[in-house]
């Protein structure tokens, strides 16, 4: 008997807005968004979303000089 379910390999879906600044292990004040590979999610033995390998993928970005906890960064040359 054939099964009838389709393979759905995963694809990304649209990115999130940009989070709170915190600072990071750097000690730079930073924010950042996350996309889900959700637009379809993989079924039924499909791949995931870069070849097969991820589920969700982050942007990260500088705050410049906007409050980060307690203290205020300057904006960092990168």
């Amino acid at each position: 008997r054939l099964s009838s379910l389709c393979v759905v390999d995963g694809k990304w879906g649209k990115w999130g807005p940009y989070g709170e600044c915190i600072l990071s292990g750097t000690n730079k004040c930073t924010t950042q968004k996350e996309k889900l590979c959700n637009n379809p999610s993989p079924a039924n033995g499909g791949a995931k979303c870069d070849h097969g390998n991820l589920l969700i993928k982050y942007q990260r970005k500088n705050c410049g000089s906007k409050k980060c906890g307690e203290f205020l960064y300057p904006i960092q040359a990168t």
